[in-house]
């Protein structure tokens, strides 16, 4: 009579190992020491939804968005203009707009699209966002059919039905799909670093996540320098050139950010918003804000668009 054996104790004759030369090997191309960045990766702030257009969607000129944000193309053509950088897409395109960065689209009228539109987050130490570090491009070609785009119908149902955990479960979609244009579209990735180099991104990292933590508060550099335990002459060069910006801009970039968020998701009053994100004055914010978004905050709570 066989013997009933616990799960990890077949005896050798009835067991076949698969060595690693079985599994086809990833394709991943990016330098060691910006490979284990992505292992600090975190993904928040998802949402995914499936669109129809119709033959006269636009998505209008200088439009920017305060996250990052997949446009996957299930059918129909079009065009679009990402900073000056002009392209077609149709099936099976995986579109990806970085967050801030101008851009606008056209569908063909006699091709309208159908697309899933997914925005995310996506951090390094929830500091650094991923797709400005690796370079993104504008659009990955992947074909009709990709499992992604299996992944994409996936985050759109979590999205629409919210069973729980559904938060977690977009989370966990969306940092699948990046892990794997990460490590099987690594031909496409730029990684944009501007002369900067990863010793300093790490040196400074203590200082953005202090800035992202108090996004209200006034700029500190000595508290900032001192964090990073440099001086602040060293600690404003380290970080402009670690971070491709200045301490500055880069907290009007997390301010404008949240603003963003929160002119989405709550109904809280600019002049509220303007204070939750540092501006005493809501004039001089909305000023701003309109010069980075190319729209007042009125008008970005008001647009609905993909």
């Amino acid at each position: 009579m066989p013997q009933d054996l616990p799960i990890g104790h077949l005896p050798p004759a009835h067991t076949q190992y698969t060595t690693i030369t079985e599994y086809p090997p990833y394709r991943q191309t990016l330098p060691d020491d910006v490979a284990k960045l992505v292992d600090r990766l975190a993904v928040t702030q998802v949402t995914a939804i499936k669109y129809t257009c119709t033959a006269r969607w636009i998505i209008d000129p200088h439009r920017r968005v305060a996250d990052d944000m997949f446009f996957h193309i299930l059918s129909g053509r079009g065009a679009m203009d990402v900073a000056g950088r002009t392209s077609r897409f149709g099936p099976g395109d995986l579109i990806h707009w970085r967050r801030g960065v101008p851009h606008q689209a056209t569908t063909a009228p006699d091709d309208p699209i159908r697309v899933i539109s997914i925005h995310y987050t996506a951090t390094i130490d929830s500091a650094v966002h991923l797709p400005e570090l690796l370079g993104f491009p504008d659009v990955f070609r992947l074909g009709v059919g990709h499992p992604l785009e299996a992944m994409s119908h996936e985050a759109c149902r979590e999205f629409a039905y919210r069973p729980p955990g559904w938060s977690r479960g977009l989370e966990a979609l969306v940092a699948r799909m990046l892990l794997s244009l990460i490590r099987e579209r690594g031909e496409d990735l730029h990684p944009d670093l501007d002369g900067r180099n990863l010793r300093d991104l790490q040196r400074v990292l203590p200082a953005v996540e202090a800035m992202r933590e108090t996004i209200g508060a006034p700029l500190a550099i000595p508290a900032l320098a001192r964090r990073c335990a440099v001086s602040e002459a060293q600690f404003r060069r380290i970080f402009t050139r670690a971070m491709g910006r200045s301490p500055v801009a880069h907290q009007r970039q997390l301010r404008l950010g949240e603003a963003c968020r929160l002119l989405r998701e709550t109904a809280d009053t600019i002049e509220v918003i303007a204070g939750k994100v540092g501006y005493a004055e809501p004039a001089f914010f909305a000023n701003t804000f309109r010069q980075a978004m190319g729209m007042t905050p009125g008008k970005f709570r008001e647009r609905k668009e993909v």
